[in-house]
């Protein structure tokens, strides 16, 4: 059941980086279940959020909480736990490009064996269904088109029911007609077919008018 917890809290961070400021005393909470959107001029910086909750970047002072965890003080083992709860899509170039779009969805299934395969292969099918990736299953992942790669990136990201889901610009380096589906997989599908009611999802992204529409919480990197 969704409740008013937060699953990712932003307490006093700042982030230095090459003697330049990106976050200065960022506090932010979001909550389980929302839909959150990070816009703003610099895809460097909404990407760099999306780092920090990865525990990829690191902050320079303040903490980042995820899942009840200070990601400071985790250790190498433990911040992993932490990461095989989340998806994560890759704007492009996100897909081991030698194996097949099916082995870069099972993907995750190789490190988080807490999971039933049974789980991972029930899932899988029905992604491949709802995402029209049936025919693509066999190609490399080198052999994709951009608009066929995005959907096998969003797939994989969801294939293990994360508890946080983030997808680091899901509308570039596609053409222009392909975003409104990407868009439909995100707002419609995503929800109502493979995200528990309190999956948190935070999304970048420069189209501030789909912001606009879709979000529960609009963060501007630009204020921040």
């Amino acid at each position: 059941m969704r409740q008013d917890k937060a699953t990712i809290k932003f307490e006093n961070v700042t982030l230095d980086f090459e003697k330049e400021n990106k976050f200065i005393n960022l506090n932010l909470d979001i909550l389980q279940g929302e839909k959150v959107f990070v816009t703003g001029q610099n895809d460097k910086n909404r990407t760099t959020l999306l780092y920090l909750i990865l525990g990829v970047a690191k902050p320079s002072s303040g903490r980042v909480i995820v899942l009840d965890k200070n990601l400071k003080t985790l250790n190498k083992i433990k911040l992993f736990e932490i990461r095989k709860k989340i998806g994560y899509a890759h704007p492009q170039r996100g897909l081991l490009r030698n194996i097949t779009v099916e082995e870069n969805i099972l993907l995750p299934a190789r490190f988080n064996y807490s999971i039933n395969y049974d789980f991972y292969k029930a899932r899988y099918e029905k992604i491949i269904q709802k995402f029209d990736l049936s025919k693509y299953t066999d190609k490399l992942g080198w052999r994709l088109e951009n608009i066929i790669e995005k959907r096998t990136l969003i797939a994989r990201s969801i294939i293990h029911d994360p508890d946080i889901l983030l997808l680091d610009e899901p509308t570039t380096y596609i053409e222009e007609k392909d975003k409104a589906e990407i868009k439909y997989l995100i707002d419609d599908v995503l929800p109502k077919e493979f995200l528990k009611e309190t999956c948190s999802t935070i999304i970048t992204t420069e189209d501030d008018d789909w912001a606009k529409l879709s979000a529960d919480k609009n963060i501007d990197i630009n204020t921040k």
